[in-house]
């Protein structure tokens, strides 16, 4: 194995353990904080099906020990409006496949508006409230589509269920049970589409222990230190992974 892909799939691992401990602590920002770092020493290809291995992995989890807290109506109606978001993400994905600089631009802007957006957000001290329909279903078509194109729907979609699901636990429940729906049909997608590649599938297989073992450490200190501290400092390291996309 060349010396150099081995020390970039072992920082790419690394990655993977501090970004799901953050994921542990706040309970959000685990791939789409991971996404933009990993592309500096995986390629995007091998990056978003391991990526989203791990998210469909650790909403399962979640999904098993919290089951009795999943809102299945909410759910469904959220799947409903993501799904055909989804589907385009994966046809933008065809289009721009020889485009990866595009690619990555895409993703470098979204991933540094939703760091502004969140900084913004707290230091307004913004409390969270329910969307107008129509705003809240194009959101979550929004949120299909970039979780089709990088697996990276996630902030989007938290900021939708904020304003509807107050309780934590079902929110933690009803967010894993959508991340476990959405991220099988994309596993299956890469699948098909030839994505896990020897190489690929053997760091998954190494990937997911790595998050495994981040989501313990991350739900163990989770009460004991400062959440506020790792929301901003997350925040920051968004707004700065996006903007070195853009410039990369």
């Amino acid at each position: 194995m060349n010396s150099n892909n081995f020390n970039n799939d072992a920082i790419f691992l690394l990655i993977i353990l501090f970004s799901n401990i953050v994921q542990g602590i706040t309970g959000f920002a685990g791939t789409v904080l991971a996404m933009p770092v990993s592309l500096f020493f995986v390629d995007i290809n091998v990056s978003k099906p391991i990526l989203n291995v791990v998210g469909m992995v650790s909403g399962l989890y979640v999904c098993l020990v919290s089951h009795r807290h999943i809102q299945y109506k909410v759910a469904a109606k959220i799947l409903v409006l993501m799904l055909p978001g989804i589907l385009m993400g994966f046809y933008a994905l065809r289009l721009l496949k020889d485009y990866e600089a595009v690619q990555l631009k895409i993703l470098g802007i979204f991933v540094l508006l939703i760091g502004v957006y969140n900084m913004l957000k707290a230091k307004m001290n913004i409390p969270p409230k329910s969307m107008r329909p129509l705003i809240a279903d194009c959101f979550l078509f929004l949120a299909g589509l970039f979780h089709g194109m990088f697996v990276t729907g996630g902030p989007l979609l938290v900021i939708f269920l904020t304003g509807v699901i107050k309780d934590k636990s079902e929110f933690r429940a009803t967010i894993s049970f959508i991340w476990v729906v959405l991220n099988t049909i994309i596993f299956i997608q890469h699948a098909i589409t030839g994505c896990f590649t020897t190489s690929t599938a053997l760091l998954t297989v190494y990937a997911v222990p790595a998050m495994l073992l981040s989501m313990l450490i991350g739900n163990k200190i989770h009460n004991r230190m400062n959440q506020k501290l790792f929301l901003d400092l997350t925040n920051i390291l968004l707004v700065l992974s996006g903007t070195s996309l853009l410039l990369k």
